[in-house]
């Protein structure tokens, strides 16, 4: 039963919990505006936050109907008659604040925002230090020993998880993280080309890939790229497979051979050179090796020599990821490149200043599963000529 002593709501004033993390989402919403700071990738964040979201709103739904049933009043200042013990108040003392967190967290997933996640940890301070006390002094004054025992056998978040624990856990697995990619970001280019995968549908697409093209993989890594492409075009096509690194053309070489392949090239590149011949190529390909690029500029020069007149150069890529937890961009690369990545419009800038002209960038490039990938289609424009007609 409830006391007739004590205050006369857990939650007077103004500064009740729903306002409080209604505030701070608005608030994490004009500064990531004002200034954006993502943290996740975007297909990732969507992902992440929908589901954390339904989570919140199952989680609030029941909570709120526990207590309904009970007869008690759901609003933090209004008299609480019942002590509710049933659905999720059985393992959370405070399951309707953990649905605000959760929602919270996923806003700030779904919108992809620092500023949302520091509004969220201010937040979840200032109810775990101002709010749940003053409630908790609240119902135990109104319900004893009652709420007393109900306070030591159920936690006040989550069931049996030490915040202790938890932030220990998430700096041991952010520290892996940070260790793998600190230590294999210069070699690592992503998985590899699968021919039956969804990549090359697209890229048949965006290259006009027929028999008898004429096409150039480079980076081409282990030659998973090379040797579908090298299907694709036929054998009255040609394909030139370059990479810098002999190991790598020694791989190459062995796939073609294992093959059976008689329309591949294997070219050994340079730092800043192709090595490609001049006008031998309808079609370029870099999947995933532009952000690894020492001589940018150079090396697009050497690839508009390469593309025929009306052809077409193909970069698939991805913007940096997790570049507050990642900083480190592959050794040599230029300084803009912030991460482990590189930007799509920084690739639009520093390839059309080479003399290509952008046809378009397909910002949702399969490849890489949740992660963010994209495509930029350039084209060789038809030669300008450098005088009026006399």
């Amino acid at each position: 039963m409830a006391s007739d002593y004590g205050p006369a709501s857990a939650s007077p004033g103004i500064l009740r919990p729903p306002i409080v993390y209604a505030g701070a989402i608005l608030l994490g919403l004009l500064l990531d505006i004002a200034w954006p700071l993502p943290f996740v990738p975007r297909a990732l964040g969507r992902t992440a936050g929908g589901a954390l979201a339904l989570v919140a709103v199952v989680l609030f739904v029941a909570a709120v109907k526990q207590l309904r049933t009970a007869g008690t009043p759901v609003p933090g200042d209004s008299p609480t008659t019942v002590l509710v013990r049933t659905g999720p108040y059985r393992v959370s003392r405070n399951p309707i604040y953990l649905a605000f967190s959760l929602l919270h967290l996923g806003v700030a997933a779904w919108v992809n925002s620092w500023w949302l996640l520091a509004t969220l940890v201010a937040t979840v301070a200032f109810v775990a230090a101002v709010v749940v006390p003053r409630e908790e002094r609240y119902l135990e004054e109104r319900f004893g020993p009652i709420y007393v025992d109900y306070k030591a056998s159920v936690r006040r978040w989550l069931p049996a998880v030490s915040i202790g624990k938890l932030v220990a856990t998430a700096f041991l697995l952010v520290s892996i993280a940070v260790l793998i990619a600190r230590l294999g970001c210069d070699k690592w280019r992503g998985g590899g080309f699968r021919r039956d995968g969804p990549e090359m549908p697209r890229l048949r697409e965006v290259l006009t890939l027929r028999p008898g093209t004429s096409v150039a993989d480079v980076g081409a890594g282990q030659g998973d790229l090379t040797v579908a492409l090298a299907a694709e075009v036929g054998p009255s096509g040609q394909v030139f497979s370059t990479d810098i690194d002999p190991q790598a053309l020694e791989q190459i070489r062995a796939r073609i051979a294992g093959a059976a392949l008689r329309n591949v090239i294997v070219v050994q590149a340079h730092i800043s050179d192709t090595s490609l011949p001049g006008d031998c190529c309808d079609a370029v390909v870099l999947r995933r090796v532009y952000h690894h690029l020492t001589d940018p500029a150079a090396t697009n020069l050497q690839l508009l020599r390469a593309v025929r007149t009306g052809g077409l150069l193909a970069v698939i890529d991805f913007p940096p990821t997790l570049s507050w937890l990642l900083p480190w961009p592959p050794n040599g690369v230029p300084r803009n490149r912030n991460g482990h990545g590189v930007a799509a419009g920084l690739v639009v800038d520093e390839v059309t200043a080479a003399g290509f002209a952008l046809v378009n960038v397909i910002d949702d490039w399969p490849g890489r599963g949740p992660l963010e990938s994209y495509c930029a289609v350039f084209g060789k424009p038809e030669r300008q000529m450098r005088g009026h007609d006399e």
